[in-house]
């Protein structure tokens, strides 16, 4: 399975929502996020088995840039990397006799990963959002050619595993992240 492109994710939106209220722009920030993409492809771990490798290779990297101001970014490119190979695998053991290519689909799956970031979603199980999710994406996305069943479940599906990426903290990535 070949790997998602650094370019396929939009880092930049993450940014604007994590970091609006910082002193750094997001050329500053992006080795962060481009940090955390490379370390996902790197490795086959769970961020917890990294952390502390992660954060030493980080400040020899990178000495001009603080851990904990980019700590958010970078467990965010390593998380959304990781989602988006899974996303993939997904795809390729639930739709094989479909016909559809996976760029038709892809787009579901990144649309309810996205959502689940959202501080309106936070905790929130899928079939509570089901409704005004794919009122969304008919507004959004109504072009793709993802059929609605099809899409559905990948929504679903991104949906989970963002509710897994960033609810599990308690918090959200918005405000930040904390194992303690």
């Amino acid at each position: 399975m070949e790997r998602r492109p650094y370019e396929d994710y939009d880092f930049r939106r993450h940014y604007d929502s994590a970091y609006a209220d910082s002193d750094r722009d997001f050329t500053e920030m992006e080795p962060a996020y481009r940090y955390g993409y490379r370390l996902a492809g790197e490795q086959d771990r769970d961020w917890s088995e990294i952390e502390e490798e992660a954060r030493t290779r980080w400040m020899s990297e990178q000495p001009g840039l603080d851990w904990d101001t980019c700590i958010v970014a970078i467990r965010y490119g390593y998380d959304r990397s990781r989602a988006g190979d899974s996303f993939r695998r997904h795809f390729e053991e639930s739709y094989p006799e479909t016909g559809k290519e996976w760029a038709t689909t892809g787009p579901a799956y990144d649309y309810g990963y996205e959502l689940a970031q959202h501080e309106a979603h936070l905790d929130r199980p899928w079939e509570d959002v089901e409704k005004d999710a794919r009122k969304g994406w008919l507004r959004g996305y109504a072009h793709e050619e993802a059929d609605g069943e099809m899409a559905r479940g990948a929504m679903a599906y991104g949906y989970e595993r963002g509710q897994m990426d960033y609810s599990g903290t308690g918090k959200g990535w918005l405000t930040g992240y904390s194992d303690n």
